[in-house]
């Protein structure tokens, strides 16, 4: 009789245990494919709505715009409502004091942040103590109908930035997978260089290829 209510104790367990496990895989990937814009944040001399500031998450990186350059850096999320990014690289581009200054500080703020929600079409940001840091609203997909010129228009606004990235010759627009995304040409493989390059922007792919050195004809 013991044994018997010895294996009745440990099923049960199994099965209160299974709920639990699977809540916190399905919350782990609630970011992934998100696109956001920065609204709020802790500031109160500097309004975000004057920068472009961006969040974009896809396979365990994020990655946007932080109102000067580019950055892209891994991010983890998980147990529970645990947040954290990791090294975050970016491109080399000067901006005006302001931007700059938001720039460094929204950057700070990120690297900072130890847990997230998301509710209501806003991603919140949460500091070590808890506090509200930064708070980002959902990006507008681009329609269908005009994805062509989208892209273009993506590709226009931060090429600039990209070809400032060390190892990069060129821009343009590619396929993959049956989608458009933007193509970054670099002169040979190398690990630095990639890491400047985000995953995405504004909600495209970005893909690298290697053209080798280029010369002018």
């Amino acid at each position: 009789m013991s044994r018997l209510l010895l294996t009745i104790v440990v099923a049960l367990s199994v099965i209160a245990l299974v709920p639990i496990v699977g809540g916190c895989s399905s919350e782990d990937r609630t970011l992934n494919g998100t696109s956001w814009r920065l609204s709020e944040w802790t500031l109160s001399s500097l309004d975000p709505a004057d920068f472009t500031i961006t969040a974009q998450f896809a396979d365990g990186t994020v990655s946007g715009s932080s109102g000067v350059n580019l950055y892209s850096g891994p991010a983890k999320l998980g147990p529970g409502d645990a947040f954290s990014v990791g090294q975050v690289s970016a491109t080399e581009m000067a901006g005006d004091e302001a931007a700059m200054r938001a720039e460094s500080a929204y950057l700070t703020l990120l690297r900072a942040a130890e847990s997230y929600k998301t509710a209501d079409g806003k991603l919140t940001l949460f500091d070590g103590g808890g506090n509200e840091s930064l708070i980002f609203e959902a990006a507008e997909s681009q329609d269908a109908s005009d994805a062509a010129t989208g892209i273009a228009a993506v590709k226009d606004r931060h090429e600039t930035e990209l070809m400032a990235v060390p190892g990069v010759v060129g821009v343009g627009i590619g396929e993959q997978d049956g989608s458009e995304v933007i193509v970054v040409f670099v002169e040979k493989k190398d690990a630095a260089t990639e890491s400047r390059i985000p995953k995405t922007l504004e909600g495209y792919s970005l893909r690298v290829e290697v053209t080798g050195p280029i010369t002018a004809q």
